[in-house]
């Protein structure tokens, strides 16, 4: 079975495309139609920089070498902090292109 992609619950419920959970969509329904395709685009470009920006700092953390005795431990910890952006930046990346996606494809069909 799906995860929702907002929450990760188990679903069989899709909603334009993606599994998608009755509450998570009734939470996004109309959020695209007040949008217009600029605002979209925006933040779309928005969404990759700030996931580029996440992967960058997630290779940092990675190739940081702790000159103290004890290091790993904070090393770990940027690392896992950096995870953590990827992760969230990853998500609003994808749910920037899936609006977008929508938006086109809906006034392609009109």
């Amino acid at each position: 079975m799906a995860r929702c992609y907002q929450c990760g619950i188990e679903t069989q419920a899709r909603w334009e495309g993606s599994p998608t959970c009755n509450d998570c969509r009734s939470k996004l329904a109309g959020r695209t139609e007040e949008l217009n395709a600029a605002e979209l685009n925006a933040r779309l470009a928005n969404a990759r920089e700030n996931y580029r920006l996440a992967v960058q700092a997630q290779n940092e953390a990675i190739a940081w070498k702790p000159t103290f005795a004890g290091g790993s431990r904070p090393r770990t910890e940027a690392i896992e902090k950096a995870n953590q952006g990827v992760e969230f930046a990853a998500l609003r990346f994808r749910e920037a292109l899936r609006d977008f996606v929508t938006h086109v494809k809906k006034n392609l069909e009109t």
